[in-house]
């Protein structure tokens, strides 16, 4: 059986006793940048695989295009996102709507917050047959804003639960959050975060420095979340000990007036090769988030068996064993960081790279979170 859309023509095949077997899985996101598109990168080419599924769909902005890879299995499709966040949402749902096919068992797999607050009802209401798995990425009201913005922020997502089927929580700490305001116990779902067990080809770090020196690395969003202001003012701590990196650029905020200590360079954002460069450069990652669902980050650094320095936080706690596979600290605290860095070796550092290598293979693989959703994906069918 043949299905039109705008954005393609889907085919589904029938079993012998007449019915759909086969899913389009659509995903769709208001930004990728940062942890989703890796989430993505990572999950879409295992999906492809899944005999059960057919076709999957990304929807994303034009802007981030460069984020995924053009050449894999999946069909994407980009929509205008020029204007503010929640005129681009906007923007995201008609594109979600033309490009969805009306026969077959479609599943719309809907990627953060502001995604998740427009998109959702939407479609509930405009496509009821639709079934919608929901996952936040770390839910919006942990950060650091007004309490009035937080309430309104619990309000708008617990009234977002009852348009979804099932909403997949990252983490434990993720899920004990949705449980804190009361979504409903039977849609919420745990699967934990996973990557894939290869690496992109590294493109070498360029960034000399003296052999005594440790090297530490930051890589994500130049946001207040990230911490990206600890770790500058730890380094600065650290003059005679280390170097740092920082690889990343600001998304959710403007580019903050940063006071970069000297033995601190600054990359900007780079590809995920040259990112994997950074981190067979760096004998530590350090992750000093001031609140986080999970922070995949942490685990492209132990498959490189490096050892995390992170702050005590949300689905960070999930994924460092302190003084196994790193070392945890108190959020927003340098100079706990710096206090520990002091106290280390590089012989220390590559045993607790090794330690968070073998964990990562046992718990954090994308084939596990493939094998999770696909089970849930399943599951909403019979909703």
């Amino acid at each position: 059986m043949m299905v039109h859309t705008k954005y393609g023509i889907y085919e589904f095949r029938i079993q012998e006793t007449g019915t759909l077997y086969i899913m389009v899985i659509v995903h769709c996101a208001e930004t990728i940048k940062g942890g989703i598109a890796s989430y993505l990168r990572d999950l879409v080419p295992s999906q492809t695989s899944q005999s059960p599924i057919d076709q999957v769909l990304v929807i994303i902005p034009e802007s981030q295009k460069s984020e995924l890879p053009t050449d894999w299995a999946a069909k994407t499709i980009y929509y205008t996102d020029r204007y503010s966040r929640l005129v681009n949402s906007f923007f995201l749902v008609k594109r979600t709507l033309e490009s969805i096919p009306h026969r077959g068992d479609v599943i719309l797999h809907c990627h953060s917050t502001f995604a998740g607050a427009i998109v959702r009802p939407i479609l509930r209401i405009m496509r009821p047959r639709i079934k919608q798995v929901y996952c936040s990425h770390g839910w919006a009201w942990e950060r650091d804003t007004k309490e009035l913005n937080k309430c309104l922020i619990r309000f708008l997502e617990k009234c977002g639960s009852l348009f979804c089927d099932f909403i997949v929580c990252i983490s434990r700490h993720d899920l004990k959050e949705a449980l804190s305001v009361h979504m409903p116990y039977h849609k919420l779902k745990l699967v934990l975060n996973g990557i894939s067990m290869s690496t992109p080809d590294a493109v070498p770090a360029r960034l000399d420095c003296s052999p005594r020196l440790l090297r530490l690395l930051f890589v994500g969003r130049l946001d207040r979340q990230k911490g990206v202001d600890v770790f500058c003012a730890a380094l600065d701590m650290l003059e005679d000990v280390a170097v740092g990196s920082i690889v990343g650029a600001s998304v959710v905020e403007s580019d903050p007036l940063l006071q970069t200590p000297p033995n601190v360079s600054f990359t900007g954002w780079v590809s995920p090769e040259e990112v994997q460069g950074w981190l067979e450069w760096a004998d530590a990652l350090v992750i000093p988030s001031r609140w986080e669902g999970f922070g995949l980050v942490a685990l492209e650094a132990m498959r490189t068996k490096v050892a995390v320095i992170a702050s005590s936080v949300g689905g960070l706690t999930e994924i460092v064993v302190d003084e196994k596979t790193g070392y945890l600290v108190p959020p927003g605290d340098a100079e706990s960081i710096a206090i520990r860095v002091k106290l280390l070796d590089r012989q220390t550092l590559l045993q607790l790279g090794e330690a968070g290598y073998q964990r990562f293979l046992t718990f954090f693989t994308i084939d596990r979170v493939a094998n999770q959703i696909l089970d849930i994906y399943q599951e909403v069918m019979k909703v």
